[in-house]
């Protein structure tokens, strides 16, 4: 589950089909693969623009690419 700046509740089938009106938001999400567990990060059309290790890199990647990072569930 995902709630948006305007309190708005997206469940996780809806998050591949999100999109944005605010380029500036991306959001980071847990992923658990068979082979390691990852953080990514999707910009707010939907793209996966990042993986990383831990949420604070997922986070810091967003932040440095001049994105608004919120987490999804």
């Amino acid at each position: 589950m995902f709630i948006t700046k305007n309190h708005n509740i997206i469940v996780d089938e809806e998050i591949d089909t999100l999109m944005w009106d605010d380029e500036n938001s991306a959001f980071v999400k847990f992923d658990a693969d068979k082979n390691k567990n990852k953080w990514s990060v999707y910009s707010s059309d939907g793209t996966k623009i990042a993986e990383a290790d831990s949420k604070e890199q997922a986070f810091m990647f967003a932040k440095q690419n001049d994105y608004d990072p919120y987490i999804a569930h």
